[in-house]
């Protein structure tokens, strides 16, 4: 079953490869990548090119307004269908957890 990922800081470097390894790694989801100006259109064209299923959302992540902007603008498309179910993880690592 397909299922939406939305990832940041996915246009160069590590994030770059990171990318490509969360959908080598499940070739069904959908990438949503949030980047500021053209690089995340050019790595979605890069990635669908590739057959792989990538949407990009312009987004300045610096400004509270610009995160606002993106987490309406995932959730109107999810809410319309045009974006599959979202797939969430949160992980704790054990380094990081509360101790009693």
């Amino acid at each position: 079953m397909s299922h939406t990922i939305i990832m940041t800081g996915a246009t160069r470097g590590f994030g770059r490869v990171a990318a490509e390894r969360v959908l080598d790694g499940s070739p069904e989801a959908h990438l949503v990548l949030l980047a500021r100006g053209t690089a995340g259109a050019e790595l979605a064209s890069d990635l669908s090119r590739k057959g792989y299923s990538v949407t990009s959302i312009p987004t300045d992540l610096l400004a509270l307004g610009g995160v606002r902007d993106a987490a309406d603008e995932v959730a109107a498309r999810l809410d319309s269908g045009e974006l599959p179910r979202l797939r969430s993880r949160s992980e704790t690592p054990a380094c990081c957890s509360p101790t009693t």
